[in-house]
């Protein structure tokens, strides 16, 4: 009995486990979009007033205008495009992939045009537009880039290598189902060590209230590491927080029902296998 007990709690542990690393897994890349990379962008982007006499120029870190516009989802497509890029560019042996940030950043500025300009309330003209285009070009800003990834890369460390190398696994659609199957694989030893055809039930529901206080302390202890370490003032984890919070809420709400009719069953003896004896 005692034996079987622990088997349980090992197995219960893995799916804990689990739950927690998909959510990660489903939520990390959001993660570096919307809290690190768009809030370093809020906090770079200023708008300074000339000096005048001896007063020191006034900085606004926090243009609505330009927040409302990393918002939009368009913007997040493309930061997860390059996002993606880099990091597959660092990790990887292989020469590094052609960048094309002009013309992106052009296409964006024509394709949502109207867009911008109701969030901005300024009209953008297509002479706007191509000055922009020649201004990027003028600055070289794809080889820019380039010419920063390569001498990154040449500089990475090992270990530094095996950590993209890992978040790239662990955003990968291959991890997302070996952690499904592990958390299918648990159940059934579960409820076949205990002889319950139900208690997997029990198990889910109270493995993904865990999981979801475990990934909710998660986000919020990474909120603190990367605003001591990158000095960012608002790391924004909610792309985290709140799916965490949801599963394991559901998970409360799947193990009160189990227990209720667990209860009910138990009191009519019309499901043996529920009662806390066989478990």
């Amino acid at each position: 009995m005692r034996i079987k007990r622990i088997i349980t709690f090992v197995l219960t542990f893995l799916i804990v486990l689990s739950i927690s690393l998909l959510l990660i897994s489903f939520n990390l890349k959001r993660i570096l979009v919307n809290g690190v990379i768009k809030e370093t962008i809020k906090t770079t982007i200023t708008v300074s007033n000339f000096k005048e006499g001896n007063e020191i120029p006034k900085v606004v870190t926090d243009n609505e205008e330009v927040n409302k516009i990393l918002e939009s989802k368009e913007v997040e497509d493309l930061m997860n495009k390059y996002l993606d890029k880099i990091i597959n560019n660092l990790s990887s042996d292989e020469e590094i992939d052609e960048y094309e940030i002009e013309k992106d950043v052009i296409n964006f500025l024509k394709e949502n045009k109207e867009e911008i300009e109701e969030i901005t309330g300024k009209e953008i003209t297509n002479e706007q537009i191509e000055k922009t285009k020649e201004l990027y070009e003028d600055n070289h800003i794809s080889h820019s880039v380039e010419k920063a990834i390569k001498e990154a890369k040449e500089n990475m460390t090992t270990k530094e290598k095996t950590v993209l190398k890992g978040y790239s696994f662990i955003i990968s659609t291959l991890f997302k189902v070996l952690m499904f199957i592990l958390i299918v694989i648990n159940l059934v030893l579960i409820s076949v060590i205990n002889k319950s055809y139900f208690m997997w039930i029990n198990t889910l529901g109270n493995s993904m209230f865990m999981s979801g206080l475990l990934t909710t302390l998660i986000a919020l202890i990474t909120s603190l590491i990367l605003r001591g370490s990158t000095g960012i003032k608002t790391i924004n984890t909610n792309s985290l927080i709140i799916p965490s919070i949801i599963v394991g809420l559901i998970g409360l709400v799947i193990s009160i029902v189990y227990r209720f009719v667990e209860y009910k069953r138990s009191d009519q003896n019309e499901l043996p296998e529920f009662s806390e004896e066989k478990q």
